[in-house]
């Protein structure tokens, strides 16, 4: 199996022939701030913070993250993940005696969906559940956003660019941290599923319970298509 690199401009994934981290395959999503707007940039800072969090938490439910990079006005930046097999199929190409082919080492996402798509929502609602505990209002749900995880068996999250970060404090009673009802770094507002969920009123972790109803919505009409 081979380390992958994902584009997110190209929406492409390439072979990258690299084993690290115990010699296992990962993939790595290369990060770029160049030739992008000023909230293009803070979304790429959220990512970055969020990843950040994760790669300080061993919760299995979270997506693994081994290594970053930040990226510069001169230099991409990156970060490295486990591997995983994406919901929605893509294909790589690779130059090789001028032959494309497609990815095999995304394996069949249709075969995934037959064996594991009884999962999903379940998987889904554990990964929010852990994002929730470090503090992590995902927002962004869609099927594009989820991967199954080869090594712990089970469906995650990625793409954090359009998620938002609580604030924390110390509790009086039990001197443990607990995260607030306000922001401490705002999700982009302008996103597609921001619009759908928010409402001053409502506390900030019911952002993900609105938009997980709307994204099992969206599953069954993919499933169902």
């Amino acid at each position: 199996m081979h380390s992958l690199i994902y584009d997110p401009k190209e929406n492409e994934y390439t072979i990258l022939n690299e084993n690290k981290y115990g010699n296992k395959p990962f993939i790595r999503k290369i990060l770029t701030i160049r030739n992008l707007d000023d909230l293009e940039k803070e979304c790429i800072d959220t990512e970055l913070e969020i990843l950040e969090n994760i790669k300080n938490n061993s919760d299995n439910n979270l997506i693994k993250i081994y290594d970053l990079k930040k990226p510069t006005a001169e230099e991409d930046g990156y970060v490295d993940m486990e591997i995983y097999s994406v919901f929605v199929d893509y294909s790589i190409e690779y130059e090789e005696d001028m032959i494309i082919e497609k990815n095999e080492d995304l394996y069949d996402i249709n075969k995934e969906i037959k064996i594991y798509i009884y999962r999903i929502q379940d998987d889904i609602q554990k990964c929010l559940t852990s994002l929730h505990k470090i503090g992590i209002v995902y927002i962004n749900l869609d099927i594009t956003n989820i991967v199954y995880s080869y090594e712990d068996s089970c469906w995650k999250l990625i793409d954090f660019a359009n998620s938002g970060i609580l604030n924390q404090t110390i509790s009086q009673t039990t001197q443990q941290i607990i995260f607030t009802d306000d922001w401490k770094v705002a999700p982009n507002t302008v996103s597609r599923m921001y619009s759908h969920v928010h409402e001053e009123d409502i506390n900030k972790l019911r952002y993900d319970t609105k938009a997980f109803e709307i994204f099992a919505l969206q599953l069954k009409q993919f499933i169902n298509q």
